[in-house]
């Protein structure tokens, strides 16, 4: 800042005095904002993330047979999308995409049974001879296991390579009769059983059991009366 004096008088006047203040020039400075019009924005969504299903052999389990040994629980994941922004604004460039399981999914496990079933089993027990009748009368047991099926048993009359006569037996008829039999013929008697164990049809073959009638002759001896 500086100061200007003035002096001025007229002739016969008193002398007058003026006093001006000159300002300095000032530079003016104007401000701009400096803060970023870039940016970001994320958008954040869960999902949930399926369970899977597991099939594991369990030797202990019966074949054909199955069980669930632990259920099955989904688990949830937490997906993040962070989009660039102008002025706040998205952009068209695609997001950046992050993925975190928030949660585990549990697998489904299901035991499959590879047990075999035990085989059942067919016996011929006895023979039954009626001579006088020409006749006899095979019976049967047979012990059957829980689970397995019986398709058939049949039991099959043989006179040398010639058939006889079949016989279809059931679980609740195990007997076959045999009649009009000849004498002093050989005979045989073939049984088969199909059964099925979960495996398909299986078959057991018993072996083969000879038959023959034979009559006996009866003597009667007749005493005569004898006098003394």
């Amino acid at each position: 800042m500086s100061i200007k004096r003035s002096m001025a008088r007229k002739l016969g006047e008193p002398l007058s005095t003026t006093t001006e203040t000159l300002k300095a020039p000032v530079t003016e400075r104007i401000g701009r904002g400096t803060k970023a019009i870039d940016g970001q924005t994320e958008e954040v969504a869960f999902e949930e993330i399926p369970f899977k299903t597991v099939t594991e052999q369990d030797a202990t389990l019966l074949k054909g047979n199955e069980r669930v040994s632990q259920a099955g629980k989904n688990g949830k994941k937490k997906i993040t999308k962070v989009y660039k922004t102008i002025k706040g604004v998205k952009t068209a460039d695609a997001p950046t995409v992050s993925e975190e399981v928030v949660e585990q999914a549990q697998d489904r496990i299901i035991q499959k049974g590879t047990k075999e079933l035990e085989k059942p089993t067919l016996t011929l027990t006895q023979v039954d001879k009626e001579e006088l009748k020409r006749s006899a009368k095979a019976s049967y047991h047979l012990e059957k296991p829980e689970g397995v099926t019986i398709k058939s048993i049949q039991a099959v009359l043989k006179k040398g390579d010639q058939v006889v006569k079949t016989f279809a037996l059931s679980e609740i008829d195990l007997a076959a009769a045999l009649a009009d039999l000849d004498y002093y013929k050989d005979y045989t008697l073939a049984t088969t059983m199909v059964y099925d164990r979960g495996n398909g049809d299986e078959e057991e073959v018993l072996k083969e059991e000879p038959l023959r009638l034979d009559l006996k002759k009866v003597e009667v001896k007749h005493q005569g009366n004898q006098s003394d």
